[in-house]
């Protein structure tokens, strides 16, 4: 597998503004999937723009991408 490759992402999964992105990680007790919660939002220049923080209104949208994420690691994890 070459560098590029190993770096994608497993899966991407978006709700509303959030994005929540897994990862393939290899271990001697077999693969496992990790995950990364990220909100996009347009700063001031027009520029969109990647946070890990989250405001109140934010928050069910994020716990929801994180269900979904995990139902997702779990189907990848079944192969």
């Amino acid at each position: 597998m070459n560098e590029a490759k190993k770096n994608e992402p497993a899966d991407r999964i978006r709700v509303g503004r959030i994005e929540a992105t897994l990862w393939k990680n290899a271990s001697e007790k077999g693969d496992w999937y990790s995950v990364t919660l990220n909100r996009s939002y347009e700063d001031k220049d027009g520029k969109w723009q990647s946070t890990s923080s989250f405001s109140g209104t934010d928050l069910l949208l994020a716990a929801e991408a994180m269900r979904l994420a995990y139902v997702r690691s779990r189907e990848l994890q079944a192969g």
